[in-house]
């Protein structure tokens, strides 16, 4: 992963292209719920010149759709209740529900657009935009709008 470096008082610090928190976030979700019984196909992560993408297999369950996603608040659902409680036990999780919404602060803080999701043919996809992206700044939701 690349570094850039960032004027912190009076000294640089490298910091990673991407908030740490949102690209492990990301990472953990994608072990957590993915679907285990489709065969032939793991979870991937891609690097671009632009961007980082997470793909697992398996559609969304309920209750989290798309635009709950999208909306960055608390969504919680999981085929897979009993590998959430050992990531959560084990600290790699949280409580559950909160990782989007600070997925999108963490990115928010950096100045970085907020997370974009997919779900096409039983494939979930993250991407995290990283400084690569300046094109384009969008709000994180509504209430960040001028």
């Amino acid at each position: 992963m690349r570094h850039s470096e960032r004027l912190n008082g009076l000294y640089f610090e490298e910091v990673p292209e991407y908030p740490e928190f949102a690209w492990q976030e990301a990472l953990v979700n994608a072990t957590a719920h993915r679907d285990y019984e489709v065969t032939g196909r793991q979870t991937e992560v891609w690097y671009y010149d632009d961007r980082v993408e997470i793909s697992n297999p398996g559609n969304l369950i309920a209750p989290v759709t798309l635009e709950r996603l999208r909306e960055g608040g608390p969504v919680h659902g999981t085929r897979n209740p009993m590998l959430v409680r050992v990531l959560a036990d084990i600290g790699a999780m949280r409580d559950e529900g909160e990782g989007i919404a600070r997925i999108f602060d963490e990115m928010a803080d950096r100045r970085l657009p907020g997370p974009e999701f997919e779900c096409e043919g039983g494939v979930f996809t993250i991407r995290l935009y990283g400084e690569g992206n300046r094109r384009e700044r969008r709000p994180r939701s509504r209430r960040d709008l001028p």
